[in-house]
């Protein structure tokens, strides 16, 4: 298995549980928390993926660009999770206007 399948499928497993599992039961509508569980999750993968890559001078193929595991983890988490965002805001009807209180 390659190291780039390896990243995608942490950031596939991360972003399922979040959007499966996490946001349903603690977020439901609230826009916020579910980009505060979006930032965690992103952490997640980011930590994982560099307590095992760091230090490594090891080169991801993202797109016939040769990228670090930071940003292949970073762009590849974002790729996968756009749509997932979108299914889940029409799924629960979440309005994409966030107000700021005083």
């Amino acid at each position: 298995m390659g190291i780039e399948l390896i990243v995608v499928t942490l950031n596939l497993i991360v972003l399922v549980f979040a959007y499966g599992v996490l946001n349903p039961a603690f977020s439901r509508r609230d826009l916020i928390k579910i980009l505060t569980h979006d930032l965690i999750a992103l952490s997640i993968s980011l930590m994982v993926v560099g307590f095992h890559f760091a230090n490594k001078q090891l080169s991801f193929n993202l797109l016939m660009v040769d990228v670090g595991w930071f940003w292949f983890t970073l762009l590849t988490f974002l790729a996968l999770k756009t749509p997932l965002f979108f299914w889940y805001v029409r799924r629960w009807n979440i309005m994409l206007s966030i107000h700021l209180k005083p």
